[in-house]
């Protein structure tokens, strides 16, 4: 089969395109040609430093981007050159992220080649617009095509069942949407404990660990509350805090403010091939969705959590708490200092619990979403079309 993916993120594992490019590398080694259409550079990534053509067998393909710091500006370039590229080649499937303007030449084409297009949800975007505070025009623009271009697709995938609601309520046939969760690759999270971590950054005997981006001041806000109290009863407890973003200043403050600099640690921003290694020191995952806007993502954090052997604490929002209860895999809390306090106490203080819980929620990732397996689910998507 010969697949072409479009994504509006330039090339990397990290959250942004790990979906799409893991989903590739799976099907390249099942004998199938993938290449993926992607910028050279985006708003979150700035330029690139270097160019790649293939990456584990998936070939990349970049269109002509003039190199313009209003990184905006340098879309209908790219928007043409993609339909140029995009007219003389022939695929078995079209496989879209994102269902935004710099990913239109697919469904420009799709009258004059009639090719089978899967759009891919990982999230609605103009809620994570909304949220970085971008123009209200970028915002109802990538609304407007949330809405409207999925209609003109074959089918459907989302990273989330509560995003599958979303657009089965907007009137979407139910059967033309598939839930794909987010997944791991759950061999390289098979890693020993890197103990020289711990002395690097000054980290106590028990570690509670949040990766991911800080670009709102929510996502770390309800852990640093919860540690105030945590660190009352306990002088063996650190935070490490994984990731970068707008908003490490204020949670730095925050911490200072708080007189937590000895027990929360801001590592800063890891690449992806070191997260298995950091996580493998950790003994608690935490993992929130305090704003309505961010309860339709894919959760990818908490999968590497359970892939590396820890329970996890998640707030009651979007699909996290499934994960959790049906997995076995950790505490779903409600996200205020006592509640979250006393749900990081029962696993820190309870070897045993805990030690169970982590168990449980690898051998769970390793059934249900490894890479392997939910490709699986994507070619029967692939072949019914």
């Amino acid at each position: 089969m010969k697949i072409c993916m479009y994504s509006p993120f330039s090339f990397s594992m990290e959250s942004s395109t790990h979906r799409l490019v893991s989903l590739a590398e799976e099907l390249v080694k099942r004998g199938n040609e993938v290449s993926i259409v992607l910028p050279s550079f985006d708003r979150h990534s700035g330029f690139e430093k270097q160019k790649l053509d293939c990456f584990h067998g998936v070939r990349l393909v970049q269109p002509y981007q003039p190199k313009i710091r209003k990184v905006e500006l340098s879309m209908m370039p790219y928007i043409f050159s993609s339909f140029v590229k995009e007219f003389g080649e022939t695929y078995d499937v079209v496989h879209i992220l994102k269902p935004l303007p710099i990913n239109c030449a697919p469904y420009l084409m799709k009258p004059l080649k009639n090719t089978p297009i899967v759009q891919d949800m990982d999230d609605l975007e103009h809620n994570v617009l909304i949220m970085e505070k971008h123009p209200s025009s970028s915002v109802k623009l990538a609304e407007y095509c949330e809405r409207v271009l999925p209609r003109l697709a074959d089918h459907i995938t989302t990273c989330s069942s509560s995003l599958k609601k979303i657009y089965v309520n907007m009137g979407f046939d139910e059967e033309r949407i598939t839930w794909l969760p987010n997944g791991v690759k759950t061999s390289e999270f098979n890693v020993s404990s890197q103990s020289s971590l711990k002395v690097k950054f000054g980290l106590k005997d028990k570690v509670v660990v949040y990766l991911g981006w800080m670009n709102n001041r929510f996502q770390v806000y309800p852990l640093i509350r919860a540690m105030e109290l945590v660190t009352k009863q306990r002088s063996d407890v650190s935070c490490m805090i994984i990731g970068d973003g707008s908003a490490r200043p204020f949670f730095e403050q925050l911490s200072k403010n708080l007189h937590l600099s000895d027990y929360i640690k801001f590592v800063g921003y890891v690449p992806y091939a070191d997260v298995p290694e950091y996580l493998s020191i950790c003994d608690i995952g935490f993992a929130c969705c305090p704003q309505p806007l961010t309860s339709t993502g894919g959760a990818l954090k908490v999968f590497m959590y359970m892939a590396s052997g820890m329970p996890v604490i998640v707030d009651e929002a979007g699909d996290l708490p499934y994960y959790i209860d049906y997995g076995n895999a950790g505490i779903v809390s409600r996200l205020d200092p006592v509640s979250l306090s006393k749900s990081l106490l029962e696993l820190v203080g309870n070897g045993e619990l805990r030690r169970k819980k982590g168990a449980h929620a690898k051998e769970y990732v390793r059934q249900n979403f490894d890479w392997e397996i939910l490709t699986d689910k994507l070619v029967s998507v692939y072949e019914s079309l």
